[in-house]
């Protein structure tokens, strides 16, 4: 039995890796935005107040648990950090930032 060191030999289905990638990304997001957080003195409950939703959601975006993020979660994010967000959309190998 031979040793496999490219994950892409184990993950075959098309667009598995990117999905993978997608998913590890999130969660570095996420646990980015926890410590950002925390840096700021503030707990889950005062960013759940900040953006109107429950501290369980703030949790699971900072725990990558949420399958829906989209940029309006990500500007609520931010606003409640009193910040805002840049997303860089790489399209092609070309990026874009979106002030959100």
């Amino acid at each position: 039995m031979s040793e496999r060191n490219d994950l892409s030999e184990i993950f075959d289905a098309p667009g598995e890796m990117e999905a993978i990638h997608a998913e590890a990304a999130l969660l570095r997001a996420g646990l980015r935005l926890g410590e950002i957080r925390k840096r700021l003195g503030l707990t889950q409950r005062e960013i759940a107040e900040r953006m109107g939703v429950t501290q369980a959601r703030v949790s699971a975006i900072e725990t990558a648990m949420v399958t829906d993020l989209k940029v309006d979660t990500l500007r609520g994010y931010a606003k409640a950090l009193d910040e805002h967000a840049t997303v860089t959309l790489t399209v092609f190998g070309e990026s874009v930032n979106l002030v959100a």
